[in-house]
């Protein structure tokens, strides 16, 4: 069984936010995708019954630059999903052989979707961001707080301030006392954590920066966010999309913390080596 491909799984998830002209557009890419990877933005527009700049403004609307970008990540999403062979659904009949190829193939194919959605541009300014924050809050609730503590292990090698919270009366008071010099960075795959939103305007009110990795631009806390990642994952009867996504989530902040020590490679070596000796030391 063939999943659907990244981008229109991504389009699937903004298409409440689109106008009318645009949710148009994105019907007829939803039923005619290759047709669409083929087409002029001339003739997309005919087909649709709108005119191009409707069509450039469904693009932009979406996370990309205008329509060549998007028929380009289209065609490659095809692609790429013609040649993968997905496991969807685990049964009650499944031996364990065939659930581990299940569970290891949707992870994989969360990564893989998810290296095709994320934007570089937007990574890289995550990376200025937090590279030149003073001081960074990795926020979280629930499942997303696995991955908000994760990152405030990786990052308090950096050698500066850094806190992790996942408790939301701490997160709203963690909030309050941002500044210029404060990157929050907040995991919801929703996106729509009250909390959360709630943090991030909060952030936001008191001068620091936001980042968000979530799963759609069109997401309650994207639109309270300077800087957003997205990721995207499946979602079959055992296992919630939010569960995939943990994986797309870690990696993108694997790739976060990698940029940002890369920054000062020399340092942050020296901080991680210091560290493991440390932790040696309670080993047998």
């Amino acid at each position: 069984m063939q999943t659907q491909t990244s981008v229109l799984k991504h389009l699937l998830n903004s298409h409440a936010s689109l106008r009318p002209a645009e949710q148009r557009v994105a019907e007829y890419v939803e039923l005619h995708p290759e047709v669409v990877s083929r087409s002029t933005i001339s003739e997309l527009a005919m087909r649709t019954d709108t005119s191009d700049a409707t069509i450039s403004r469904f693009c932009r609307q979406l996370g990309y630059s205008g329509f060549q970008e998007f028929k380009m990540k289209l065609a490659q999403s095809i692609a790429s999903d013609a040649n993968v062979e997905i496991f969807d659904q685990v049964e009650q009949t499944d031996p364990i052989w065939v659930i581990k190829q299940k569970i290891f193939s949707s992870q994989i194919q969360a990564l893989q979707e998810t290296l095709e959605i994320v934007s570089d541009s937007e990574l890289a300014r995550a990376v200025d961001c937090l590279a030149t924050a003073e001081r960074i809050g990795f926020y979280g609730i629930g499942g997303s707080s696995i991955i908000a503590t994760d990152a405030y292990q990786k990052f308090y090698k950096l050698g500066k301030p850094v806190e992790v919270l996942v408790d939301s009366h701490m997160q709203h008071v963690a909030a309050s006392l941002a500044n210029a010099q404060y990157a929050g960075v907040l995991v919801s795959y929703s996106g729509s954590s009250r909390d959360l939103v709630r943090a991030a305007e909060i952030i936001r009110t008191a001068g620091g920066k936001t980042i968000s990795i979530t799963q759609s631009v069109n997401s309650p806390i994207a639109k309270h966010s300077d800087i957003v990642l997205l990721t995207t994952a499946t979602e079959t009867a055992f296992r919630s999309e939010a569960m995939s996504a943990r994986s797309a989530q870690m990696a993108i902040m694997n790739i976060l913390f990698t940029a940002v020590a890369m920054r000062d490679a020399e340092t942050v070596l020296d901080n991680i080596n210091t560290a493991r000796r440390r932790v040696s030391e309670l080993m047998f």
